[in-house]
């Protein structure tokens, strides 16, 4: 009998749709299944509520609503959330916030997709949600 490997599950949030598609290849391509692409933040929360993923990686500045708010808002329904920011604006306030906010990392653009898949990887396997096969 084949045991079946389930793949983490992740949401990536970028109103930069060539970002959003590069990240949806290049971490499919790390051994993640995307379980949606979407453009603002209002968007990954409603999705989060319907596909409950392992993790997801917003963006800051995002119009409709930023990555902060969604931040605090995938936290406040699920407290144990893998919630990963990524920017290019380098202000130590965003970093501040997004601590407060309750994200689990912060990285800064641009980022090799090697580093990303790390950070996402021991995030899930620290948290105890996705442990390492």
């Amino acid at each position: 009998m084949t045991e079946s490997i389930r793949l983490a599950r992740i949401i990536v949030a970028d109103d930069d749709e060539n970002l959003r598609n590069m990240l949806d290849f290049c971490l499919e391509s790390q051994g993640f299944e995307i379980v949606g692409a979407v453009c603002n933040g209002k968007e990954a929360c409603q999705l989060y509520e319907s596909v409950q993923p392992d993790a997801v990686i917003l963006d800051i500045r995002m119009p409709i609503m930023d990555g902060i708010t969604a931040l605090k808002k995938i936290r406040c329904g699920d407290p144990t959330a893998i919630v990963i920011i990524i920017t290019g604006y380098l202000e130590d306030a965003y970093r501040k916030q997004a601590e407060a906010a309750g994200a689990a990392g912060f990285i800064e653009k641009p980022f090799k997709i090697e580093t990303l898949a790390g950070e996402i990887n021991g995030f899930l396997q620290r948290s105890g949600k996705f442990p390492q096969a």
